[in-house]
């Protein structure tokens, strides 16, 4: 990930998407370039709450009009509160990203697990040696233009 860019290029490296080449976008104020010509656009979670906040000229009308007009796989990646913000249509269209900061999770073992609630007796669970592994090395061939 190349930081402190509005965009940049690269294989995606997290999730179901993984070695799909994708714009990455950071700041939705970014202007200059061609998204149709992408197989996959991640908006960061910056550029997702630029959107939920109504700033710059992109709007989750343009993007679901971009959605359908390109069938282009878009990301959306959100942080906890964002995602009950954004259209439910968006939502159905995009593949969310879920991001948490949780800095305790590397003390966890390979062996240990992963619970997330989200009602009473209503979860998702995982050990982490089922889970992929993205390290700083992963990000080395982004490049911007």
């Amino acid at each position: 990930m190349i930081g402190f860019r509005k965009h940049w290029y690269g294989k995606e490296c997290e999730g179901r998407l993984t070695d799909v080449e994708t714009l990455f976008i950071a700041d939705i104020s970014v202007k200059g370039i061609d998204m149709e010509k992408m197989p996959h656009i991640y908006f960061c979670s910056g550029a997702v709450q630029q959107l939920i906040d109504g700033k710059g000229d992109l709007n989750w009308d343009w993007l679901n009009k971009f959605i359908d007009r390109t069938k282009i796989t878009i990301s959306l990646e959100c942080k906890p509160g964002m995602l009950k913000l954004i259209p439910s249509m968006i939502v159905i269209k995009t593949h969310i990203m879920y991001m948490m900061d949780e800095l305790e999770v590397r003390l966890l073992k390979k062996n240990d697990s992963i619970k997330i609630v989200h009602g009473a007796y209503h979860l998702y669970c995982t050990s982490l040696q089922n889970m992929q592994i993205v390290t700083p090395d992963d990000y080395k061939y982004d490049r911007y233009e």
